[in-house]
C-alpha cells in the first residue's frame, strides 16, 4: 500500500513540475510573441481581480508562492 502512495505522490509531483514549465514557456512566449496565448492578459485579470492595487496582490501571490515552497 505503501509502494502505491509512493508511486501516487511521485507523479504528481512530476506533473507539477511540467506545468511549472508549461507555465514559464507561455509566459515567455508572451513576453516575446504580444502574448499568442493570452496568459499574460489572464495574469493581469487575476491580479486585478485581487485589489484595486495591483502591487500589493502580486507581492501577495508572490508571498504564498514562496509560503508553498517549504
Amino acid at each position: 500500500m505503501n509502494k502505491y502512495i509512493t508511486k501516487g505522490i511521485n507523479f504528481l509531483k512530476e506533473i507539477t513540475e511540467w506545468m511549472k514549465v508549461i507555465f514559464v514557456f507561455a509566459i515567455m512566449a508572451g513576453l516575446l510573441f504580444n502574448d499568442p496565448f493570452g496568459v499574460l492578459a489572464n495574469i493581469t485579470k487575476l491580479l486585478s481581480n485581487f485589489s484595486d492595487h495591483g502591487l500589493s496582490a502580486l507581492i501577495a501571490v508572490l508571498v504564498v508562492m514562496l509560503w508553498s515552497k517549504k
